[in-house]
Formats: structure tokens, sequence, C-alpha cells
């Protein structure tokens, strides 16, 4: 069968990306060409690498208005991933609505942190035959670390811990997909206070990116990530004040020998430590993203 050809009145599908990279780079988008691209495979319904397969075909009517549409929000600096309702996480593709904060690749290292850790001291393997490793991922957003700890530990069952309903109702869509609700658990609340308060769980690991960017800088921030959620940025004055509040709560909600993982900013890898330390976790490490930016700081409780 021949591949369609397209009417001199109506571009194809190539000249359509050229026209959207244009307009997005006009409008002072980086990596124009690549959005472009991420944006016309979302309309199509198709990889990106799908693309160069359909370049000569006329680019349909409903579909060129859907770009359109699109590359509008996308120059009025809506992120990427808030005009394509769906971003990835490692090897996931996850629901992002503009009440969840954006999974970054720090947040993957973060996940690989505590995967890494836990095989280093057997954790997971040693808990396999004998009873369920409890975990929290608080502040949990889209569910994106749930969902990634859940699927590579088998015998993990997470807690997912966040004040916002709306976030969770966009966590629980993202389990539901990933078929995960059977050991993804969701709780509303502040921090660990859902477990705290219940009594019934004492936690083997507890994983947070929470808020850490200071109040006032978040006025200086791009205006795409001023697009998210105001709550899963703001860190108060400092920067840590959720942080800060989590830390004895880890420790009080920890069994012996449990850890916590955090995700920290650029200059509060050493503050967070100190923490760590004065409320009885020993030896607390501090570990570098890719970037070589202190970013992890991990705990063992006493």
């Amino acid at each position: 069968m021949m591949d369609a050809v397209a009417r001199p009145d109506v571009m194809t599908i190539h000249q359509s990306l050229r026209k959207a990279s244009l307009t997005l780079q006009e409008n002072g988008i980086e990596n124009a060409r690549f959005e472009a691209r991420e944006l016309l495979a979302h309309v199509w319904g198709c990889r990106t690498a799908d693309l160069v397969f359909k370049l000569q075909q006329p680019m349909e009517e409903t579909h060129q208005a859907r770009l359109d549409d699109l590359v509008h929000w996308r120059c009025h600096r809506l992120p990427l991933a808030q005009v394509l309702g769906e971003w990835d996480f490692r090897d996931m593709r996850l629901k992002i609505t503009k009440d969840v904060l954006i999974p970054r690749p720090e947040t993957e290292e973060l996940f690989e942190t505590v995967v890494r850790r836990l095989a280093v001291r057997g954790v997971h393997s040693s808990l396999a035959d004998k009873r369920s490793m409890n975990m929290a991922d608080v502040g949990t957003g889209s569910g994106c670390l749930a969902i990634a700890l859940a699927k590579y530990l088998r015998e993990a069952v997470v807690w997912a811990i966040d004040m916002s309903a709306k976030a969770l109702s966009v966590a629980r869509d993202n389990i539901r997909s990933h078929g995960l609700l059977n050991r993804i658990h969701l709780m509303e609340g502040d921090l660990l206070q859902p477990i705290l308060g219940s009594n019934t769980v004492l936690l083997d690991a507890v994983v947070a990116n929470l808020p850490y960017i200071k109040e006032y800088e978040i006025k200086n921030l791009s205006l795409e990530v001023q697009h998210e959620p105001f709550m899963a940025l703001n860190g108060g004055i400092d920067g840590l004040c959720h942080i800060r509040r989590l830390i004895p709560q880890a420790y009080q909600g920890l069994r012996p020998s449990g850890f916590i993982f955090l995700e920290v900013g650029y200059d509060q890898a050493e503050t967070v430590a100190k923490e760590m330390c004065e409320n009885g976790f020993y030896g607390v490490k501090i570990e570098k993203d890719f970037s070589g930016i202190q970013r992890f700081v991990i705990g063992t409780k006493k």
C-alpha cells in the first residue's frame, strides 16, 4: 500500500513539526525542536521515534488544531509535563496535573540511592521470606517514588502520604494504572502523623522529597516552575521547615536500624545531617547527585 500523499493545501507532519518548533523557539522555549516532537507525538498517540515514519503524511485538521492548542499553552510557559498531562519517571509513564510536582531526575537518583543502600545492607533480601518491608513515601505527590519502590522491592508495602487530597487523587490514578493498589496505601495528612497516630505500623524506611525551596526564592524561579503547586515548593523561611519536623517523626516511626532518606536543596545537606545526628540517627551520610551537588542525606535509627 502506498503512503498517503498530502494535498498541496494541507501541511505534512514534517511541516507541522517545523512550524511548531519555530513558534516555540520564537517564544523563548529552550529545546524547541525536542518539545515540538513531544507535543506532536502526544497528539498522534505515538512514540517520538515513530514520527520519522509519518513525516510525509498529511497532518489531519483535528490533529493540527490540537497541536496548535498545546503549543499555545507551552508558549504561555505552562510546563511541558502539564501540557502533555503526563511525564516519565524512570521507565514509568505517569499522569501529571497542576496539583502535583513534576518528577525531577534528582528524585530518580533518590530512588536509586534507596535501593542501592538497602541492597548493600541486604535489607530487602533478608526480609523477603519473613515479613513485608514497611516504607513511607512522605509527600508522595504524583506517587512516583512510591510506585518505583513498590515495583522494584517486591516485598515492600508503601505508605504514600500527602497533605493534598488533589495530589492523592493523581497518585491513586497512577498507582492504579501500575496495578499496585494492593501494596501502596494512600494516607492524607501532615508528614508522618497519619502513621504515628495509628500506632500499628513500624517502618523500615522513610523516604521523602519534601518542599525545600526558601519561600522568598520562589518568585525568582522560572515561570514554568511557578505553575507548579506552591505548597509542593515552599520550604518556609530557610527551606527546611518540613524537613526539620519530619526528622524526629521518622525517628519515632522507624524500627531500630531503620533508614531515613531525604532529598534536600543544594546548600542544605550539612544542616540536615546535623539535625539527624541531634535527633538520634547514626551513620549519617551525605551523597551527591550526578551534578556533584550534595543532594541526599541518609541516617539510621539506633
